[in-house]
């Protein structure tokens, strides 16, 4: 890990969203182990701790996309438990890649607003809100698993989601990722310039992201009366 120059208290957390994400849980236990330095990792068992998994909650309340209620559960709890521990802060992995696909995606579906948030950092809108930070924002996904290659970092190569089918994977946004690799080749840094368009068009959508209230259930930030995840899990 790159410390010089910087000055921070850095720790892992990883949701284990249930006993059949074992194998990640595992490789994250050896790659802390691994790394040079004194970081601490956290944990939650998602299924342990609340009874259920997202796969019985998009059952439940009758979600196709059980991949909605995953980034729910990420997200809600990548704020709330950080915070608690203390730290103001929580850097997330998605890469350049992901960011060039997702606002291919939302600019088809006739959504552009939603790269407002496409940016390196977040800044905190609500006391509750930690900042978020993105260090892979202009490293796509080849140059990511290269470096882990060349540096002995173990990562899972042919891990699929258990909660998918073949059916249910994304075929049009594997295409995508595919497709932006090939427009570099006769493109230089296509990837790089179109992630740095992306920025700029984020900072003109600025004024169109709402300042998040307390949920009535639990207090955490949400931009409804009840949030998401109270819903989901059936908070009462």
């Amino acid at each position: 890990i790159e410390t010089e120059g910087i000055r921070a208290t850095v720790s892992a957390y990883h949701i284990l969203l249930s006993k059949d994400f074992k194998p990640i849980h595992n490789l994250i236990k050896k790659q802390i182990k691994d790394i040079n330095g004194d970081i601490k990792l956290y944990v939650t068992d998602f299924q342990k701790e609340f009874n259920t998994t997202p796969l019985e909650i998009a059952k439940k309340v009758k979600e196709k996309n059980v991949c909605s209620i995953c980034a729910t559960i990420k997200r809600y709890l990548m704020n709330k438990i950080p915070r608690g521990l203390g730290f103001n802060k929580v850097a997330t992995g998605h890469h350049m890649d992901d960011f060039i696909v997702f606002f291919i995606k939302d600019l088809l579906s006739q959504q552009p607003e939603w790269a407002a948030k496409f940016m390196p950092m977040l800044p905190s809108m609500h006391p509750k809100q930690l900042a978020r930070i993105r260090p892979l924002f202009e490293v796509g996904g080849n140059e990511n698993k290269l470096f882990c290659e060349l540096n002995n970092i173990p990562y899972l190569k042919d891990f699929t989601c258990p909660f998918l089918n073949r059916k249910m994977i994304d075929i049009t946004r594997e295409r995508w990722f595919k497709e932006i690799y090939e427009i570099e080749k006769w493109n230089k840094n296509f990837r790089l310039h179109f992630i740095k368009g992306i920025v700029k068009i984020s900072e003109q959508l600025q004024t169109r992201l709402t300042k998040p209230v307390a949920c009535k259930k639990c207090g955490e930030p949400t931009k409804e009366k009840i949030c998401r995840f109270c819903r989901l899990i059936g908070r009462k």
